[in-house]
């Protein structure tokens, strides 16, 4: 079995572990992408909550809701925003280091 990047398991906005298809419900209209006006790359923002449209799909159900939410739980538990702000990756990368355990 391959080895995974942490994001693609339980990533903020399409982690596998987040996939609501799971527990049988479809969701679209998560994200809409702009481009950024001085860069033309292509910016992916997550839509309020309010916009998304879910879609009851019964026969994609692999586990019950309960344990889905329970493991929505646990990945907000475990997030990273839970570390002191000097450990979060977006402190230690703006200082141009390559690790926050390096500070050469």
């Amino acid at each position: 079995m391959g080895s995974h990047h942490p994001d693609r398991l339980g990533g903020a906005r399409n982690g596998l572990l987040r996939q609501t298809m799971y527990m049988g419900v479809i969701t679209f209209n998560k994200m809409e992408f702009r481009k950024h006006p001085d860069t033309g790359k292509r910016l992916s923002i997550l839509r309020p909550r309010s916009e998304w449209i879910q879609a009851p799909a019964p026969e994609l159900t692999i586990i019950d809701e309960a344990t889905f939410q329970a493991v929505q739980e646990m990945i907000v538990d475990r997030s990273s925003n839970k570390l002191p702000v000097n450990l979060t990756r977006t402190t230690w990368s703006r200082t141009g280091l390559s690790s926050p355990s390096k500070p050469w």
